[in-house]
């Protein structure tokens, strides 16, 4: 068997191994083994140079690889939960103070705190802080979103 055929057996195992992985590590090993082939079939005779070529296009795929799957990762995040409700608006529907109260932002209704005193229902509030008890702030008039 010539040496071409082993890597190609290989990078088709590594490949079928991939697919039952969760992460990417095999298949960068096995493009590593396609280069290794390619080589291979130009110059059987350089086991050294195969195994330099699948190491080297193995490690490079790996480690560079990481920074683009973050890069794509980070550009797709969003804010979601509670963590979207920081900065909006609501109505007090139930007095808010330190103990606890509820507001109204968008038709939902949320649970709230107020440190800086009592807002009374009606009031328009800020939210300051997530949580399970939503941290707020009464408005001033001509300020919010």
């Amino acid at each position: 068997m010539e040496h071409w055929e082993l890597w190609l057996i290989l990078c088709v195992a590594l490949l079928i191994c991939e697919i039952y992985t969760i992460g990417f590590f095999l298949g960068f090993l096995s493009i590593g083994a396609l280069f290794a082939c390619i080589v291979a079939a130009m110059a059987p005779k350089a086991v050294i140079l195969q195994w330099v070529v699948f190491l080297i296009v193995s490690f490079i795929l790996t480690i560079f690889s990481r920074q683009f799957f973050l890069k794509v990762i980070h550009r797709r995040r969003f804010q979601s939960n509670i963590y979207a409700i920081v900065g909006r608006t609501g109505r007090v529907v139930k007095d808010v103070d330190e103990d606890g109260g509820l507001i109204s932002i968008n038709g939902l209704t949320w649970s709230a705190r107020c440190d800086k005193g009592i807002i009374k229902k009606g009031e328009k509030v800020l939210v300051v802080k997530p949580g399970t008890f939503l941290g707020v702030e009464a408005i001033e008039k001509g300020e919010g979103k």
